[in-house]
């Protein structure tokens, strides 16, 4: 079975009886926006989540990272003596390095949470 994000993938040859052995992936944060629901072949097993238009994943994924790159420059630059003589593309890597598991990990799942109600209101 391939474990892929927002996926319920079951036949329709599938005993009724035995749907609990069905198998989904809750997900935590934005892991699922970038795959869209190509089908869903079970019946009355709930919704899947609409996906969030892209502007909003955007303005999303902004929200969590311009807060985050500023206390990170900010505290680099106190306490990392030198950061600024550094070239750019050396600085530039280092941040999304750090940065990037800090967003996918901590930062976005919270501020996904957050804002569950904008995106992805109730019909």
């Amino acid at each position: 079975m391939v474990n892929t994000p927002i996926t319920v993938s079951i036949e329709r040859t599938v005993d009724p009886a035995r749907i609990a052995e069905a198998t989904a992936w809750m997900q935590t944060g934005i892991e699922g926006w970038f795959d869209e629901p190509t089908e869903v072949t079970v019946e009355h097993a709930g919704g899947v989540a609409d996906i969030p238009p892209r502007w909003k994943q955007a303005v999303t994924i902004w929200l969590g990272f311009v807060p985050l790159n500023l206390l990170f420059t900010y505290l680099v630059t106190m306490l990392a003596p030198g950061w600024d003589s550094l070239p750019l593309v050396v600085r530039v890597l280092v941040t999304t390095v750090c940065l990037t598991p800090v967003m996918v990990y901590a930062l976005l799942p919270l501020v996904t949470r957050a804002l569950r109600g904008w995106l992805t209101p109730t019909q």
